[in-house]
């Protein structure tokens, strides 16, 4: 009993900060099942549900850089108290509306807070991991964050489907309230923890500005950001829009297309581990490219499928990528941040892949309306698989293995 206890207190920080973020998921990934038939009943079209999806990503596309930057500015703890709060506060708003545009305030209220807790929770993963054990080290806090997905939209489909549309809006803004008060209490700041070394005779730091030039010129940043863009604008645009309603078209209920989502989880957590080891010891790169070709693929597979049982099977594939890609593509943003820049390098990462996030359901939903959703599904796979290919041709390896020195035999002399 008392070694768990001891590993507990060792890593109290990570584990703190994995039960925030699940819990911030949860008000977006247990209302998935759920939100685009809510939002329907108020009598609006696919496009308007796309909008409103919409609107909670634009909040975070203005809030993710000013949540990195207040993080070096006041540190990570208060702002990550304060996204949180306002998580759960939005997310119990939002099960208590009226009318759809009560529904898109709030769900913007609920992208906000998260722009402050989910920028500020990846600073502190990259704050208390190094560049050896980081893949690692997020595949534990990915593994925790994969159990709640995992419970999220099963839960939330079938809360849907036995008492009412409503009731997941409350429970995942109270878990994001008790996280929340948890991380008061008992998170450190974690600013300036594993600070990359700084010769003596240095100059002082770029200003705010200038570090986001250096940031943007990084040719690796680039790339890293074309995998946000690709991956934010499928999980706004595909998974939390046109997939439910692909879904709803095949005669799935809320409840089963929920157990089908957790699911897609559930496959995902054994393979957080493997992925963790391999993106620290073949590479990032050599990580991303295939899982992000297998993905995309994938997509495709949804958007062709003519039964439930080939959505099944895609399902599946995209749980293979998702899983195997798995904290790689964090790693390597991790590894090309400078640390007095981190969390401006986050945010700013966030915010390039929130843009996506903001025009997917716009773009599918405009698609889904004109030619279906399964074509607006498989044009999303097609998206992927392209950026994949721009980031294996242009995009550097990032973990360099240092040389080891030669070890004397023994007995021998220096």
């Amino acid at each position: 009993m008392q070694r768990p206890v001891q590993w507990i207190k060792s890593y109290e920080v990570l584990i703190i900060t994995a039960l925030h973020i699940t819990t911030v998921f949860l008000t977006w990934h247990m209302v998935g099942p759920v939100l685009p038939r809510f939002a329907l009943e108020f009598g609006v079209s696919v496009t308007e549900v796309g909008l409103l999806i919409s609107a909670f990503t634009l909040a975070r596309v203005f809030l993710n850089f000013p949540a990195g930057s207040l993080s070096e500015r006041i540190g990570r703890r208060a702002v990550l108290i304060a996204g949180g709060t306002l998580v759960g506060l939005a997310s119990i708003g939002s099960g208590l509306v009226q009318g759809f545009p009560e529904l898109v305030v709030l769900r913007f209220l609920t992208g906000a807070g998260g722009a402050l807790a989910v920028t500020v929770s990846s600073t502190i993963m990259a704050d208390i991991s190094t560049r050896g054990n980081r893949a690692r080290m997020m595949s534990f806090n990915e593994g925790i964050v994969s159990m709640g997905l995992f419970l999220g939209p099963g839960v939330g489909g079938l809360l849907a489907d036995a008492v009412g549309l409503r009731v997941p809006f409350y429970v995942a803004g109270a878990l994001a309230l008790c996280a929340t008060a948890w991380a008061a209490l008992r998170l450190p700041e974690t600013r300036g923890w594993n600070a990359d070394p700084r010769p003596a005779n240095a100059g002082p730091r770029p200003g705010l500005w200038a570090g986001v030039r250096q940031i943007l010129v990084d040719r690796d940043y680039l790339m890293i950001a074309m995998v946000a863009f690709a991956t934010f604008f499928t999980r706004f645009g595909t998974l939390f829009l046109l997939l439910p309603v692909l879904a709803y078209s095949m005669g799935m209920s809320p409840g089963q297309y929920g157990l089908m989502a957790s699911c897609i989880a559930l496959i995902q957590v054994p393979l957080l581990a493997v992925a963790g080891t391999l993106a620290d010891r073949v590479g990032r790169k050599a990580v991303i490219v295939p899982s992000q070709i297998l993905t995309g693929a994938a997509i495709i597979g949804y958007g062709l499928a003519p039964s439930v049982p080939w959505f099944l099977v895609a399902a599946a594939f995209f749980a293979l990528g998702m899983g195997i890609g798995g904290t790689a593509p964090g790693a390597y943003l991790a590894d090309i941040a400078p640390s007095h820049l981190r969390g401006v390098s986050i945010g700013l990462y966030r915010t390039i892949g929130d843009i996506a996030g903001f025009f997917g359901p716009l773009v599918l939903g405009l698609v889904a309306d004109h030619a279906g959703p399964g074509t607006a599904v498989s044009v999303n796979g097609l998206l992927v698989c392209a950026i994949a290919g721009v980031f294996a041709v242009f995009a550097r390896e990032t973990l360099v293995r240092e040389p080891q020195l030669a070890t004397p035999a023994p007995g021998a002399r220096g």
